[in-house]
Order: structure tokens, then sequence, then C-alpha cells
């Protein structure tokens, strides 16, 4: 059975149809296997349908092995088989969520703290599914996780896998350089194994990296490194992809005849295998290399035939691309309107898909065939929209850097103590070896002791009993009446053996012994109706051996029938008692037998209840080596969480303020260039029509209106932009040119509120400000009163009702002044608390607002004024504040 499931294992992928064959021609499924066989060969037939673009089929098969599963008896590793095809059917179908769930369930099957190929390999999958998702930060917490578990378990070939999936997540948020890092770090892991599969596949994928970053010499000795190592294992699938990405690479180098070359290849080899879903990449190759040649007619054959495989398959990136090199075709056959519809369709599906560089070539297609139709408006809103576009992805790729900087740098520090902890872990190991070895040449030394002592007693004891044979051969005769009482007493059987002429006797017999008193035997053999089956060659074995003069009596313990049909255990001992003078040899001998069942039976019960106290004792033993390994563990596991904690709210909040940064300054500086982009545009436009002297008066009037919002435009982006700068300068304000002075708290927060009131213009008959108490401070007058208009502010924009109350309870203790500000209007989210201060935090960006206000009202109490705030929700609603303001000298 085990050879089966290698088979099917090995050639899912490789050879799909062949598994699919054997399993069919030797009804494999209906055969009498465990419920976990089955589950495994059905994952594998599934597989092997999917692979084959049959898709259906494989959910139905993959099906059947859930109904085994649930039918229960299915161990682990099958039951992780199943889920994971599962989820790699629910991602080609972009069911990402079901996929996630799959693979979260496969590391749910085993212990919290085990450590598996499996479950590595299951967060490797999941990154796959985040990046799909382009959830970049979730996609390296799960590759971290997994190499942690490959580094646990020295799986060198996975941990390459990992370091591969780094550089694909690299080269998809634009850092190439890092990409490659990553890649050759997978190949080094690689270097001396035997997965030549997965070094192809690596190979491949750093070709691929290479090729974007235009170095087309490298890509291709790479790709034909990978397609040397998948002709090698005969992986002939792997082989098309290397064909078709041979001939692509040659493609952009401007080797034309040589990708047409390789392109062929793909193409005869994809039909020998009977898999048209391999030919995709292959025709929309092919029809790039016809468009460069201007041969258009086949270029469009050529995407027909692409676009029927990708439908097919559902592949939403690639019907984009196809997309755009149709709407080049029809551009450059003249056919504007069809250039146009299809560079849209383009558009819209990459973006939903996120594949951002197709994205792009849509939109300067788009462009430049609305521009041809003579549609400037439109080809200017799509050219804004563009730029926008790309500013966004610009922040979002600067924000994904950055979480890949915090992961890498919790990746770093994993690394540092996983090497420390190692370190610690060889050294306590040399301790115990010495320790073991020391004690092993103790327990050798005492047990040579041991030995020499036991010979000697061994040797004094056979010359007592040789003594003690004289001497009771002597009494035997006085004894013998002695005995018969002695008999009577103990209920003991007395027999003596004639081994000459066979005669037994025997005396005192049991009343339902099958025994007679006088019987006739030369040896044991003439017992053996009566000793049960398991233990005649026991006593055989035992007579014989004293008999022969190797042991100094004879004691057995046997089991003999008796007349009610009863199975009675009996110790026999006995002694030769004569030997033949001229021979040496055993004539007689004499012994007794006593009926020991009770005894055999409380010793089976006693042995029964040692064992049960034995085995609680090793589960209570278990138990608590399993609880204090697990309590190490939950110890390390805290100690790394509280690291990453910091770490990653330290790198969080340097994104947050970059990343937001870049957003509020890119934004109106956006708008601005854009404005000046289209000014120029009129202008030039307007100019070249005063040259041809064909300019109307309408047409300049309408120059003048443009210039006007232009200019609009302009000057609310760039105040705005100054504006935020100047606010930026108020994060890092320090207040070495103020004084301390003596502040009437009070009539400052009365000001700070009429103040405000006049700047948000609201009527005082919409708002009221409530003082309790009286206090005043020695302190910095103007930083407090900033800090009490925004405050105030905040509270009058945010509060979002009719009438505004703003309460504020003052009181003094121990040279420190304690604020409770709070207001009747909204709360924030549950957990948003602690958010509040961080910069560009704001529930009213739609509103223009950036979200540095309370970040520098923070600032300014816990840097310059030496204080504290902390918000809260107010229990019948409403936001509030506790602020603590020391004297300053």
């Amino acid at each position: 059975m085990a050879e089966v499931i290698t088979f099917l294992e090995k050639n899912a992928v490789n050879n799909p149809q062949q598994v699919i064959d054997y399993i069919v021609s030797t009804n494999l499924l209906d055969s009498q296997y465990s419920n976990s066989a089955k589950v495994t060969m059905l994952s594998h037939y599934a597989k092997a349908h999917q692979y084959l673009g049959e898709r259906e089929k494989a959910y139905r098969i993959v099906t059947q092995a859930f109904d085994v599963i649930n039918a229960g008896d299915v161990s682990a590793p099958a039951h992780a088989d199943a889920l994971f095809v599962r989820a790699a059917l629910h991602a080609e179908q972009t069911h990402y969520t079901d996929a996630i769930a799959d693979q979260k369930a496969v590391i749910q099957l085993y212990p919290e703290y085990t450590n598996n190929r499996i479950i590595g390999t299951a967060y490797t999958n999941l990154a796959d599914t985040y990046l799909a998702l382009t959830e970049f930060k979730n996609a390296f917490d799960a590759l971290y996780k997994g190499q942690f578990v490959f580094k646990a378990i020295k799986d060198q070939n996975m941990l390459a896998v990992t370091y591969n999936r780094l550089g694909m997540i690299y080269r998809t948020i634009g850092d190439f350089d890092k990409a490659l890092d990553n890649m050759l770090q997978a190949l080094r892991q690689m270097e001396g194994t035997a997965e030549d599969r997965r070094l192809a596949i690596t190979y491949n994928n750093t070709a691929i990296i290479y090729k974007d970053l235009a170095r087309y010499d490298e890509a291709i000795n790479f790709h034909k490194r990978s397609l040397n190592l998948k002709q090698k294992i005969g992986y002939q699938r792997g082989m098309v992809y290397s064909y078709n990405n041979l001939g692509e690479t040659h493609r952009l180098k401007g080797e034309l005849t040589e990708a047409q070359r390789y392109l062929d290849k793909a193409q005869v080899l994809a039909t020998q295998l009977n898999n048209t879903m391999l030919l995709g990449s292959t025709y929309l190759y092919r029809a790039r290399i016809a468009k460069q040649q201007s041969r258009l007619d086949e270029a469009l054959t050529h995407l027909d035939d692409a676009m029927l495989i990708y439908q097919k398959r559902n592949a939403k990136s690639r019907i984009a691309e196809a997309g755009v090199e149709y709407g080049d075709v029809y551009f450059n056959q003249g056919l504007y309107e069809k250039a146009q519809t299809r560079y849209q369709t383009a558009l819209d599906l990459s973006k939903e898909v996120q594949k951002n560089v197709v994205t792009f070539a849509a939109f300067e297609g788009l462009v430049n065939a609305l521009k041809a139709q003579g549609l400037y408006q439109q080809a200017l809103a799509a050219l804004t929209e563009y730029q926008s576009l790309k500013a966004a992805l610009f922040d979002k790729q600067s924000q994904q850097r950055l979480e890949s900087l915090i992961v890498e740098n919790q990746l770093f520090s994993a690394q540092q103590k996983l090497q420390l902890a190692q370190q610690e872990s060889q050294l306590k190991q040399t301790e115990l070896e010495r320790v073991e070895a020391t004690r092993n040449w103790i327990a050798l030394l005492l047990m040579a002791i041991f030995i020499i002592s036991w010979l000697i007693v061994r040797k004094v004891q056979q010359q007592n009993r040789i003594k003690l044979e004289i001497k009771t051969r002597k009494e035997v005769e006085q004894s013998q009446q002695r005995l018969n009482l002695a008999l009577w007493g103990s209920g003991d059987t007395l027999w003596d053996w004639d081994l000459i002429n066979g005669e037994i006797k025997r005396e005192n017999l049991p009343a339902h012994s099958r025994f007679s008193e006088a019987a006739s035997g030369l040896d044991v053999n003439s017992l053996k109706e009566f000793v049960h089956p398991d233990d005649y060659n026991l006593l055989n074995d035992a007579l014989n051996t004293h008999i022969e003069g190797k042991t100094p009596f004879f004691e057995a313990s046997y089991r003999v029938l008796n007349n009610q049909g009863e199975w009675r255990w009996l110790l026999d001992r006995g002694k030769v008692v004569e030997f033949d003078d001229d021979t040496g040899k055993a004539v007689r001998i004499t012994g007794t037998q006593r009926d020991i069942t009770t005894l055999k039976q409380q010793e089976v019960a006693l042995k029964e209840l040692n064992n049960e106290l034995e085995q609680r004792v090793l589960e209570r033993t278990t138990e608590l080596a399993t609880m204090n390994q697990k309590l190490i563990h939950t110890i390390e596991k805290l100690e790394v969480a509280q690291e990453y904690i910091i770490e990653a709210e330290k790198h969080a909040a340097l994104g947050s303020m970059v990343a937001g940064l870049a957003h509020e300054i890119n934004t109106p500086l956006g708008t601005a260039i854009t404005a000046v982009s289209h000014l120029k545009m009129q202008t030039l436009s307007t100019e070249s029509q005063f040259k041809s002297k064909t300019l109307s008066s309408q047409g300049f009037e309408t120059f003048l209106n443009d210039v006007n919002n232009s200019s609009q435009l302009i000057e609310s982006g760039v105040g705005k932009a100054g504006e935020l700068v100047e606010r930026f300068k108020l994060l890092a304000g320090k207040n070495s040119a103020q004084k301390p002075e003596d502040i009437n708290i009070n009539n400052l927060l009365t000001e700070s509120f009429k103040v405000a009131l006049n700047t948000l213009q609201i009527s005082p008959e919409n708002a009221k400000l409530t003082l309790q108490g009286k206090a005043s401070l020695h302190s910095f007058p103007a930083t407090i009163a900033q800090v009490f208009n925004i405050l105030i502010e905040n509270a009058l924009i945010h509060a979002d009702v009719p009438f505004i109350e703003i309460n504020c309870v003052i009181e003094t203790e121990a040279q420190q002044l304690q604020l409770k500000f709070y207001d009747n209007g909204k709360s924030i989210e549950q957990g948003a608390e602690k958010r509040i201060f961080e910069p560009f935090y704001t529930t009213k960006r739609h509103r223009g607002h950036s979200g540095l206000g309370l970040h520098i009202a923070y600032n300014n109490i816990t840097q310059d004024l030496k204080g504290s705030i902390e918000c809260f929700n107010v229990s019948e609603g409403g936001l509030g504040y506790r602020i603590k303001l020391p004297m300053l000298d």
C-alpha cells in the first residue's frame, strides 16, 4: 500500500493522466483499505484532475474524501492531504476566504507546540493565499512562522521554498533587489539536496526576476538551468513552462527567431501531453511576436486561441493581459473604437485582480485610443485617473516595503533568540553527556563488584548444599515418619521416582487428582497427558536439567487437569537422592507437589494491580512532563511575543506616520501637478490656435476659464501642502523660547472656547463650556493654550450633536494640575483609544482633516509640559480626556 501511495503522490502533478488511468484501471478506490488510505488516494486523484484543468471533477472527488473523513478514524496526515487539495481548488476560483480556512484547519489538526513538515507547508500555502489577496503583512507573517517550523525540524528543502516565496512577494511589491537576494538564498539552501524539481522551480522564479530587472542574459541562463533539471527528472509539464519563459525572454531581448523556436517546442510538448491548458502562454507570446512583426491578423488568431484557454481557467489576470494585446493590435489596425473597448475591459479586470503592470499598460492604450478618436476630455479624465492611481500605488508600495522591514526585523530577532537557545541547548547536552558517561563507568564498576560477589556466594551455596545432601541422605530414614506427618499437615504430595525401573509412587494425593499413587514411566513424557500444553516444555526442561546434574534441585510451576476438568497450579520441587556408583547418573529422585492455585490467582491479581499502579505513575509522570514542557514553551513564546509586539508597535507607528505624511502631501501636490499639466496642455493648444489665427473669442474665453480653474486648484493644493508642512513643524516644536508663567486655567479655557467658536463659525447658542473648580499653574502659557484650542476644536468638530456641551473638572493635588475634559458627542470605536493620538488618525478625512491635531497636543503635553494625557469613552455618550500637568520651574 505504501508503494501505491508513493506512486500517486509523485505523479499526481508530474503525470496526472497516468495517475487517473492507474486508479481507474485497477479499481483502486473500490479496494478494501483503511479510511486514511482512501482519503489519501482520493486526494491525489482529485489533484490529478485539478492539474488537467478538470476543476469540477476534482471538487467532486475531494468531497468524497471529506465524506470518508466525517465517518471518522482518519489520520491527521490524510486529513491534511484533503484540506490541501480543497484549499488549492478554492484558491483557483478566487474563494480565498475558504482557502485560508482550510489551510488554518491543517495547522489545527496538531497540538499547539508541534513542529512538522505538514504544518510548515500549511503556513507556506497560507502565505501564497494572502499574497493573492495582497495582504502582504499577513503573507510575511505566515512565511516567518513557516521558516521557524522548517528550521526547528531542519528541513533544508522547505526552508528554501520559504525564501522562494519571500522573493515572489518582494517582486510583487516592486522591490526586485530584495526579491533577487531571497531567490539566491533559496538556491544556496538547496545546494547538495536531491530536490531537483524544487530546484528547477527556484531557478525558474529567479530567472523571472532577472527578466523584470531587464538582465536578459542572466534570465536566459537560469531558465536553461531550470529546463535541464526538468528534462533530467522527466517533469514534462514544467518543461512547457520553461520553453514559454525562454521564448518570452528572447523576445524581450530582441531575438525573435530564437523566441519562436522555443515557443514551437512548448506547443509540441503540450500537444503530446494532451494538455491544452498549458498552451495559453504559448499563444499569447506568439501573438506578441506577430504584433512586433506587424503580422496583425496572425496576432489576432493567436490571441483568440489564448483567450479560449484563459476563459476556461477563469484566469482573470491573464485575460486582462490578453485584452491589452487585443487593444494594441486593433489600434495598429486603426480600429480605435474596438481598441478602446478592449483596453477598458482589460483595465476593469486588472483593477479587480490588482495586476498593476497590466493596469498601467491598459491606461496608456486607452488614453491613446481616446486621443486618436478626438475624445480629448475623456482622454484627460483617463490620464488624471491614471496619475492618481499611480500615486496611490506608490504610497501603497511604500507602506508594503515598510511592513516588510518590520517583519524582517522580527525575523532577525527571532533568529537571534533561536540561535542563543540552540547554543544553550548544546551546552546542556554536552554536560548531560559528560554526566551520563561518568554514571555509566560507575554502573559498570558496581556491576563487576556485584558479579564477583555473586560468584563467591554461589560457590559457598553449592558447597553448603553438598554438605546438606550428605547429611540428608543419612537422616532420610529417621525423617520419613516426620515427613508423613508434615505432608498430612501441609497437604503436599510426596512423590518418589525410580528412574531405572520407571516406577513412580505418590503419597497424600489430593481428592480430585488425576495422578495415581502408583504409575510407571522412564521420563517426563509419562506426565504429558496431565500437564497443560503451554507448561509441558518448561517442566521437561527443568526436570531433565536437574537429572543431568546441571542444577542443584528441581523446581517447576505448572498446570495439571484434575477429575473435575479444572486446571490446577502445582509447585513441584524435587531432588536426585541416589546416583549410579559406576556412571554417576541419577537413578532416583524424590520431591513434593503443592497446590498453589490460590497463590497464583493472588499473584496475577497483584501483578495486575502493580501494572495498573505503574501505568498510573507513568501517565502522571508523562502528564507532568508534558505540562512542564508546555509551561516552558509558553514562557518562551510569551517572551518572544512581548518583544515582537513592542517592536511591531514601534515599526507600525513609524510606518503609519511615514505613509500618512506621504499620502497627505502627495494628495494636494498631485492635484496641483494635474492642474499644471492640464494648464500646460491648454496653453499649447491655445497658442497653436493663436498662431494659426483660428482662435475664436469663445475659445479664448474657455481658455481663460481653464486658467482660472487651474490656478484655483494649484493655489488650493499648494496652500494645503504648505498648511500641512506648518503643522508638521509643530510635531517637533520645542519651548526653548518660552518661559514658565503663572496661568489662570479657568480664564485660559474660557478664552480658548471663544476662539474656537469664532474659528469654526459656531454660534454660542449651539455650544456651552462648563467649568468645575478653579486652579492656576506655573507653566508655558502658549503651549497650554494650543493644547486647549486643539481639544476644544476637536470636540466641536467631532461631536455631531445639535447642542454641544463641554465639561471640564479642574483639581489640584501635590503641585500637579488634574483636568477631566469631556463632551456629550459621539464615542469612538472600542480599542481606538490608543490610536487616537497617532499621527494622521482621523474619522473625518473626507472633510479635509489630516489627523495631526491630537498628535500635536499629545506631544506638547508629554514632551514640553512633562505631563500625561489619556482618552476614554464617556459611559452616557461622548469622548473625554484625563490630563495631568506638573508645575514647571
